[in-house]
């Protein structure tokens, strides 16, 4: 088809606070001791484009100049020691920014869509073990839907694949005991777990009567997996029992704020870009979820308070300045905000901060009244967050 064009971008100094999130939450969530820093780039390799169009899509497609620094084919590694992890999509799984990526640019040449196949680069900087590596690598990739990419960059972005002359079939599955289809499981890599894999094999030997094809184990696993069950086959759930405060604080933090919004857990997992599996993971308790992912949330649930929440609950820092939000009814929350507003203007704690910061800094006797004017603003913001909760918990 043509050559190859490759880029890397990656967010300025200054605008990096995913990078600089993620590093915090493998630090203090995984426990990553070894890391002192991280940068993320975004990937994209192009092919079916010329080099002009290419150069043109590199700062108007792939990038914002005013934002991001662009690197072609090959970005600067740190002189420190590093340790590099690039995540891509697995075949056949849909990736939004590639996809996204190639219809720009071919709304910007009016021609054909090329072909994009974007991947996420980690440059974890400082000494790491290889248990801390594995631990990284297994927080980053779901593989349900990624996997670990090579950094060499190929010959031609075009997937072919030999047609079979006969279709393989997978002799004597039905009569396999666990441990032969656990080995099933991880040769072919299978989305399904075990306990999908054993009703397959009961179907296969109940209602066949045989063993099955390559291509059908396949086909079932594809439409088992997380991405297709929930546009397939809209898997609900309606009820589940959680014995443990923790995980109920958990589950309450992230599904009230999708329930709020008047999403399903299946059409809210689109809109994050994440898979139902991850959100209901997220949801249970099971996982934490990423800040970027709990910004998306924020931004898709239009719930403000979710940010707060889940400071309080993952960040430690956060934990001890943050205070703690507490279940109120909703004439109880009016009649405390109405309160604490009317005391703050009739105090004077306007005009008193302002008397205060008139010259610029705060004097050691000043000290006393600012703390009770600030602690008085931080009980305002309180019962404004526990007014919010409210309503996201009762829509």
């Amino acid at each position: 088809m043509g050559d190859v064009f490759r880029c890397f971008v990656e967010k300025k100094p200054g605008f990096d606070g995913a990078a600089r999130a993620l590093c915090r939450e493998l630090t203090e969530a995984v426990g990553i001791q070894g890391l002192t820093g991280l940068r993320v780039l975004n990937r994209y390799d192009v092919e079916g484009v010329t080099a002009q169009v290419y150069a043109a899509a590199r700062t108007s497609v792939f990038s914002e100049p005013q934002v991001d620094a662009v690197y072609d084919e090959s970005c600067p590694l740190p002189q420190e020691t590093h340790t590099v992890l690039a995540v891509e999509a697995l075949p056949g799984q849909f990736d939004q920014r590639a996809d996204s990526a190639a219809q720009c640019i071919q709304l910007m040449t009016g021609g054909d869509r090329p072909i994009v196949r974007a991947a996420t680069v980690y440059l974890l900087l400082g000494t790491l073990s290889a248990e801390d590596a594995e631990k990284v690598r297994s927080y980053l990739i779901n593989p349900v839907e990624a996997r670990e990419a090579s950094m060499d960059k190929p010959d031609t972005l075009a997937q072919t694949y030999p047609i079979p002359q006969s279709v393989q079939v997978l002799e004597g599955f039905r009569d396999l005991d666990e441990a032969g289809l656990q080995a099933v499981l991880e040769e072919y890599g299978l989305a399904m777990d075990l306990a999908d894999l054993t009703f397959f094999q009961s179907y296969m030997k109940g209602e066949e009567d045989r063993d099955p094809t390559i291509t059908e184990l396949r086909l079932v696993d594809t439409y088992w997996s997380d991405h297709c069950r929930h546009t397939t086959f809209s898997t609900h759930i309606d009820s589940v029992e959680l014995l443990s405060p923790e995980v109920k604080r958990a589950y309450h933090l992230y599904q009230a704020a999708r329930k709020a919004a008047g999403y399903t857990q299946e059409h809210a997992a689109e809109l994050l870009s994440v898979s139902v599996r991850s959100l209901a993971e997220y949801e249970s308790g099971g996982r934490v979820p990423p800040n970027d992912v709990v910004e998306r949330m924020v931004e898709v649930y239009n719930a403000q308070y979710l940010a707060y929440q889940h400071l309080k609950a993952t960040n430690a820092l956060a934990a001890r300045i943050i205070p703690a939000i507490e279940e109120r009814s909703l004439m109880e929350l009016a009649l405390r905000i109405y309160n604490r507003l009317r005391r703050f203007a009739k105090d004077g704690a306007v005009e008193r901060l302002l008397d205060i910061a008139e010259d610029g800094k705060i004097d050691q006797g000043e000290r006393p009244e600012f703390d009770a004017i600030l602690a008085d603003l931080r009980e305002i913001i309180k019962s404004g967050m526990e007014l919010e909760v409210y309503c996201a918990d009762r829509d």
